[in-house]
């Protein structure tokens, strides 16, 4: 089983996700000293709302690559139709 039909460009999600967790993960967070100017002491200074939006966009970006994943299995002839609606609710419910 290998997919494809996409691209396999549903792995960019995964990127994209991480990335932006990093910025979550190090939000007024100090950067090095030696990396600290007079314009930028910090990594990220987001409001604590702008963080619970990114929070939000990752959990969107979760969804939607597990759905791209499941319907790439799908449409490659990979999985039927009982084995994307398994695989599907296996992955959206843990």
């Amino acid at each position: 089983m290998s997919g494809g039909y996409f691209g396999y460009t549903q792995n960019n999600m995964t990127q994209i996700i991480e990335e932006i967790q990093y910025v979550i993960d190090h939000n007024n967070e100090e950067l090095p000293k030696e990396a600290q100017n007079e314009y930028d002491k910090y990594y990220f200074q987001f409001s604590d709302e702008v963080i619970d939006k990114l929070k939000e966009a990752i959990a969107s970006l979760q969804l939607a690559r597990i759905y791209t994943q499941r319907v790439d299995w799908l449409l490659s002839g990979d999985d039927g139709e009982k084995e994307f609606l398994e695989r599907l609710d296996k992955e959206l419910n843990g």
